[in-house]
């Protein structure tokens, strides 16, 4: 939730100052995500599973990355980069919070 505060902030800034200072507060809870996504994954998986369950959410993560690359690339010919930037924040945001009910 905070990333997608973070970038929604960062979308609006035009200090570059400011905006290193946005993009590393925003990184320090990115930190995070690795360190607390593997135990999940190792507590909710079977150990004869572990193996598939993995490859099947590295592909799906390299997928979405190229998703992600062609579908800002499509939104960039008719929107400003802020307005996608925002957009991304919202999202990242709502997922924060979708996360932080869900568990």
């Amino acid at each position: 939730m905070l990333i997608g505060i973070g970038f929604a902030i960062y979308s609006f800034q035009s200090w570059y100052v400011a905006g290193l200072i946005i993009c590393f507060l925003m990184s320090i809870p990115q930190g995070g995500i690795p360190v607390a996504f593997g135990p999940l994954l190792l507590g909710a998986t079977p150990k004869e599973m572990m193996g598939r369950v993995q490859a099947v959410v590295d592909t799906s993560m390299s997928g979405v990355s190229l998703i992600s690359v062609a579908l800002a690339a499509s939104l960039g010919q008719f929107l400003p980069v802020g307005v996608i930037l925002t957009g991304c924040g919202i999202l990242i945001a709502l997922a924060g919070l979708f996360g932080w009910f869900a568990i």
